[in-house]
């Protein structure tokens, strides 16, 4: 059925939608295949993405890439998957009308800096290989949500400028 519907983007979305839930229902009786149905997921859904550009396609996106970045152990690969995740959360924000959860998906965006840490924390022997991305000023401005992690809370804001002698 791919084959005839490899160009209609619900079918696409709805398809890696179901082995995003296929891959959590197997996970624990076989990691790797699991791991497998996240790959075609995340496949179909840049495809669907590509198509037609649709918010819940491009948020699951956002979410398997950074699953499988967690899971990987090069840091580098690793790195690129995080910034592929951002980048599609990003397109999903574009799509948003409503205020209120512009403003919610822009405090994710943020917090979504934060996984380079969390990836760090689960490869120690690989840890200071991956990079620290730097929280774009205007989502660093957003006030802290109470699911902030902790490593993008400033303790206390920077000093001012010093004037130079002349």
């Amino acid at each position: 059925q791919l084959q005839t519907n490899g160009e209609d983007a619900s079918f696409l979305r709805t398809y890696g939608s179901q082995l995003l839930e296929l891959s959590i229902l197997t996970e624990h009786e076989d990691a790797v295949g699991a791991r497998g149905y996240v790959f075609k997921a995340m496949t179909l859904l840049k495809r669907s993405s590509e198509i037609e550009k649709d918010q819940q396609c491009l948020t699951m996106l956002s979410l398997a890439t950074n699953a499988v970045a967690m899971v990987e152990e090069d840091p580098s690969t690793a790195h690129a998957l995080l910034l592929q995740g951002r980048r599609a959360f990003s397109d999903a924000i574009a799509l948003e009308q409503n205020a209120e959860q512009l403003a919610r998906m822009l405090m994710q965006l943020r917090d979504m800096y934060a996984t380079n840490y969390t990836w760090r924390e689960h490869h120690p022997t690989a840890a200071l290989r991956m990079p620290i991305d730097v929280v774009p000023p205007q989502l660093a401005a957003l006030p802290p949500s109470e699911s902030t992690p902790p490593q993008l809370v400033a303790s206390s804001p920077p000093p001012p400028p010093q004037p130079q002698p002349s």
